[in-house]
């Protein structure tokens, strides 16, 4: 019997082994880096070295190892386990594996010529179509501590306008540590700027000059572009000044910024859906456990609560932002009606105050007025917080300072519509590696994405359906492709369309089908 063993056993690590030589560069883990890592670590990116190459990884692989290892890159912190979001870029037990035992195997390269292509990335915004341009003015900070700056500029919008997606990009990404947009319909915020001498006027992170403001949006290193689905947006009324808020990160004395924000718009029609973007959560009135407080060497946790009937409608949930500081340990947030069933809604359970993202959900998530959103955060505000601001560690309140605290739950939203529950905003269920317990989806999938000469699109239908529709509209709202599958039966059903001649690009795909189910996908064409 023991010889059994000690045979199964090197067997067990031959093979061990003999997956490790297996694994290589251009078979593997080429194709790991550039789809997690090359985005951010490129020419322009926010990272501070590229992996665009073999050589590239090669030279950080120390620094990759450990990153990989302890989870710390790639940079997403919400927990796939509580809730999936659009564009997660996570890694994968098996490909954190695959990378470490790879280095440690002396990083074989396999036949270079099989490994895939680097991707090819846009030069400066990577917004397809940048409609408008806001180019703030050059700002010299003149703060050692947190500075906040507000820009104000002109809209001059002759009629309602509805922006669809934003792309911040910081003029300096070793200062700005976050970036906050309004738009103002008054002449409030643009008399507080003329009053200034220096460009702008100063802030302090909670409000806009007019009480008229609406928030738009927000950015944080790690955020890219924030986009809506295909005929969503925000509305900035006639004549609108816009107001960019830029947060300056303590010790930026003396260094320069001149950040830029680009927009793309829609075409409003009859069906249009207004976006409203606001903290639902937070812990001004919100809180029911306060006030926020902190004391030192303790760890807390609090709590706030949105009602929905206060929102006076039902609403449909399309992202999920949270905001809190350094002594922040982590954020959850879920829904509950009366009953105690529970919708989860977002969980970052390693909260990172320097890379904040926002999450996106992969399909609209209706709330109704018998249910409230709830949100619980802990902080640490002991030694064994290492990013905490103070050592030793000092009593900590709310504010808007770095060294301060603060607890949000931003969630971008519109107007519930009778099938949002249905309404996919972006569908990997077919290959996103999880499976679906309660319900199953129709969906619709998209390769390559970006696209070349053509698409294929993947289309899974829960129910049968005798008429289906496709239809591809360009960023202005022109049909520009259209056919009819005729029946689909339950299941998966694939269709390519020619894009060669096709414009670059961004893109909307509609399915209808004959049981009046919309499913929708956006897609880049190069």
């Amino acid at each position: 019997m023991r010889k059994k063993l000690i045979i199964i056993s090197c067997l067990f690590i031959v093979s061990q082994f003999a997956n490790a030589q297996s694994t290589n560069w251009s078979d593997n883990i080429a194709t790991i880096i550039y789809s997690h890592c090359s985005n951010c670590h490129r020419a322009g990116g926010l990272a501070p070295f590229p992996l665009m190459s073999f050589n590239d990884v090669d030279t950080n692989s120390v620094d990759i190892y450990n990153a990989v290892l302890n989870k710390v890159m790639p940079p997403w912190k919400a927990d796939p386990n509580y809730v999936h979001f659009k564009g997660e870029f996570n890694l994968t037990q098996q490909e954190i594996t695959d990378i470490t035992s790879w280095i440690n195997n002396g990083k074989p390269t396999g036949n270079l010529a099989n490994a895939p292509t680097p991707p090819v990335f846009q030069i400066g915004s990577q917004l397809p179509v940048v409609d408008m341009t806001l180019n703030l003015p050059v700002f010299v900070v003149d703060s050692a501590e947190d500075q906040y700056r507000t820009f104000v500029v002109h809209s001059n919008f002759t009629s309602d306008t509805y922006i669809n997606a934003v792309e911040y990009i910081p003029g300096n990404n070793a200062i700005v540590h976050h970036i906050v947009i309004y738009n103002d319909p008054t002449s409030a915020s643009w008399n507080f700027d003329q009053a200034d001498p220096a460009p702008g006027y100063e802030s302090n992170g909670t409000m806009a000059a007019s009480a008229d403001a609406q928030f738009m949006g927000a950015w944080a290193p790690g955020a890219g572009i924030f986009s809506f689905p295909g005929n969503f947006g925000i509305k900035v009324p006639a004549g609108a000044d816009f107001l960019v808020e830029v947060h300056y990160a303590p010790g930026s004395q003396g260094a320069t910024d001149s950040t830029k924000v680009n927009f793309k718009f829609i075409t409003a029609n009859a069906s249009t859906r207004e976006v409203y973007f606001n903290a639902l959560l937070e812990y001004f009135t919100g809180m029911t456990d306060g006030p926020l407080f902190v004391p030192a060497n303790t760890v807390h946790t609090f709590h706030e609560a949105q009602p929905i009937f206060q929102l006076g409608v039902p609403v449909s949930l399309i992202s999920f932002w949270p905001h809190m500081h350094r002594v922040g340990k982590s954020f959850k947030a879920w829904a509950q009606n009366i009953a105690g069933d529970t919708v989860r809604l977002g969980y970052v359970p390693a909260w990172d105050f320097h890379w904040q993202l926002i999450y996106n959900y992969k399909k609209l998530i209706p709330l109704f007025t018998d249910q409230a959103i709830i949100g619980e955060a802990v902080y640490d505000n002991t030694t064994n917080n290492l990013d905490n601001p103070y050592n030793p560690p000092q009593d900590i309140y709310a504010g808007e300072h770095t060294t301060d605290e603060m607890m949000l739950g931003f969630f971008a939203f519109t107007i519930y519509q009778t099938g949002d529950e249905n309404f996919i905003i972006d569908s990997s269920l077919l290959n996103g590696g999880f499976t679906i317990c309660k319900e199953l989806f129709s969906s619709l999938s998209v390769s390559p994405n970006p696209a070349g000469s053509r698409i294929s699109l993947n289309l899974y239908l829960a129910s049968e359906s005798n008429q289906t529709s496709v239809d591809v509209y360009n960023e202005a709202g022109q049909l520009i492709y259209q056919n009819n599958l005729g029946r689909v039966a339950v299941g998966l059903r694939s269709h390519r369309i020619e894009t060669e001649n096709w414009l670059p690009g961004i893109y909307f795909i509609k399915v209808k089908t004959s049981t009046d189910e919309i499913i929708t996908k956006e897609f880049v064409k190069q």
